[in-house]
């Protein structure tokens, strides 16, 4: 929470987490207000694994979790319930 009272948006924590100098390397941690907040990043791979979109997430040192409205969709090859497009059962 910030010092009013209320949960930052997931858009408020990244650019907070950039214009602190952030690091793409999971985790990170930064401070908004009195809270620390640490960024996890989660990779996305395409189905052929050639390529890859990020999301990423944010906790607060008090168990708020924030996570990106926008993830990249599922796939077989990043989906656990398609077995990571591994063909197996």
């Amino acid at each position: 929470m910030t010092n009013d009272g209320l949960i930052p948006t997931w858009r408020t924590l990244e650019d907070a987490f950039w214009a602190q100098g952030g690091k793409p390397r999971p985790p990170t941690t930064f401070a908004l207000g009195h809270l620390k907040w640490t960024r996890n990043a989660h990779r996305y791979p395409s189905n052929s694994g050639k390529t890859a979109k990020w999301s990423s997430s944010f906790t607060s040192e008090d168990g708020h979790i924030v996570e990106d409205p926008n993830p990249p969709l599922r796939n077989r090859r990043n989906d656990p319930d398609r077995n990571w497009g591994l063909g197996r059962e």
